[in-house]
């Protein structure tokens, strides 16, 4: 009876063995190919701008593929020309086939035409993209009575 007892454990061990090496020897499961070209992100021209004033401003994010993505990151601090801020939700997921907005805050300090990158960060299909876009416009100087001299 011992014996059986033994066979029987031996069997169910090796058994338990073989499916651990046959689940480890299995490819996992590949992340759906979602195209480069369908994810578009979209700048703005934020026209005339006084310098000092925080402006909201909105970033899109078209998402033309058939997977969800996600948005996980956008811009927080200064560059020559300008502050700006993402204030909306981060994480941010933007279904399949649909438009997000991204809203920031914009404080210029410059004078006359201005160019600001705008770093957006993506997980698209679980790995992180970074596309950068353009916020465009011209900085005008404030009037004494209604500036506010704040950054973002």
């Amino acid at each position: 009876m011992c014996r059986v007892v033994t066979i029987g454990a031996l069997a169910i061990g090796l058994a338990t063995i073989g499916y651990a090496i046959s689940l480890f020897m299995a490819s996992p499961a590949q992340p759906p190919k979602v195209e480069r070209t369908a994810i578009v992100v979209e700048g703005a021209d934020v026209g005339e701008t006084t310098i000092g004033v925080i402006v909201p401003v909105h970033i899109r994010i078209h998402n033309n593929s058939n997977v969800a993505i996600r948005f996980i990151g956008g811009p927080n601090g200064c560059q020559r020309g300008g502050c700006m801020k993402t204030t909306g939700p981060c994480p941010l997921t933007i279904d399949a086939n649909s438009v997000a907005d991204v809203p920031l805050d914009l404080s210029v300090s410059m004078l006359g035409s201005y160019q600001l990158s705008v770093c957006v960060y993506l997980d698209i299909a679980g790995s992180a993209v970074e596309r950068t876009v353009y916020l465009t416009g011209h900085g005008i100087p404030a009037a004494e009575s209604n500036s506010i001299p704040t950054k973002p």
